[in-house]
């Protein structure tokens, strides 16, 4: 038999490697997501530009930690900042007391979430182990409890400075119940051994840091160092490794994509086919 001309395997060639292609750009690239490749580029595209450069480079870890996210206990990671808030009649279902003894608060009658304890007390743990000790100096604050306390600020100091740093009632992360003030609640808390140690670990216990040096423009709100919220494990990790340590990118992100986000989750009758590494 003659062999068939280079010239006739050349396009017969290039016609398998683009269908391979195609059928690469159709595989789904996470377990728990019906996005295919081609579908997540498109996704990708409308993320700030460096988290879609991180989440085209892990696509399944990105989309496992998203889907950690959106499992999360309800109302835990709503965006609330200077212009979406919460109503005035909006408590947390949950509040608990925080112990004495298992937590060293800086006075009594201090609450938080239930959910959250678990990530909290282990994060406690983990720092006495090391010799640190983190103090709760401010938990959950009621819409009122948030008004008394901007209203005596502004009877001391300028409402521009009041703006920077102490949020309307209705726009605190407070009213949520899942954020702790640790310390001093103020700079100096920065330069502390439990400020630098909630700094390095507080993502791999669920808290993230609210408001960071040099967002300002971003969140509203000046570097608070002592001021961090429980936005549970994956969703800490997400904000650390995809979307550079800036937690109100990732609130902002999720709060306008969850619908859609939830329309792609993969059902349970729904298998999962091979997922990109």
């Amino acid at each position: 038999m003659h062999a068939r001309p280079a010239a006739f395997l050349l396009p017969a060639a290039l016609l398998l490697l683009a269908g391979l292609s195609g059928c690469a750009s159709r595989q789904p690239v996470s377990p728990r997501f019906t996005y295919t490749r081609a579908e997540f580029r498109e996704f990708a595209a409308t993320l700030p530009p460096d988290t879609a450069d991180r989440a085209l480079a892990g696509p399944a870890r990105f989309l496992e930690l998203v889907a950690g996210a959106l499992d999360a206990p309800a109302g835990t990671l709503l965006l609330v900042d200077k212009t979406r808030g919460l109503e005035r009649s909006w408590t947390p279902p949950d509040l608990v007391d925080l112990p004495r003894g298992r937590l060293a608060l800086s006075k009594p009658g201090l609450r938080l979430r239930s959910v959250v304890l678990e990530d909290l007390f282990a994060m406690v743990d983990a720092a006495r182990a090391e010799g640190i000790e983190l103090p709760v100096s401010s938990a959950w604050r009621s819409w009122d409890t948030q008004a008394a306390l901007r209203a005596r600020a502004l009877e001391k100091q300028p409402r521009g400075q009041v703006d920077r740093e102490l949020a309307a009632p209705g726009h605190s992360q407070h009213q949520l119940g899942t954020v702790i003030d640790f310390g001093s609640i103020d700079d100096s808390f920065a330069d502390t051994a439990a400020g630098r140690w909630l700094t390095a670990n507080a993502w791999r216990f669920g808290w993230s840091l609210s408001y960071p040096a040099g967002r300002e423009a971003e969140t509203g709100y000046r570097w608070e160092s002592w001021h961090f919220r429980w936005i549970g494990r994956a969703g800490a990790e997400l904000v650390r490794a995809f979307f550079g340590d800036r937690q109100q990118r990732f609130l902002e992100f999720l709060a306008a994509g969850e619908a859609g986000l939830r329309a792609k989750l993969r059902t349970q009758d729904q298998p999962a086919s091979h997922s990109a590494r």
